[in-house]
């Protein structure tokens, strides 16, 4: 039995690069305080990769400061 995979050569290849502890750390401190602006710009992240790790964060319990 011969078995042919075929895959989709069109399809977009996604260079996702992984959130490091750092970078989770500085969004865990200033996510609340500095603006969606600014945070991609510490962290050169599209704003749906930010308010994604957040949601994906706080579905695991993570809580995030406040605004003073």
């Amino acid at each position: 039995m011969n078995v042919i995979f075929c895959y989709n050569k069109n399809m977009k290849k996604y260079n996702n690069k992984g959130w490091s502890d750092h970078e989770v750390d500085m969004l865990k401190k200033y996510y609340n305080t500095l603006t969606i602006d600014e945070m991609r710009e510490i962290l050169s992240r599209t704003e749906s990769s930010i308010r994604s790790k957040v949601h994906w964060l706080r579905k695991r319990g993570w809580t995030f400061h406040e605004k003073v």
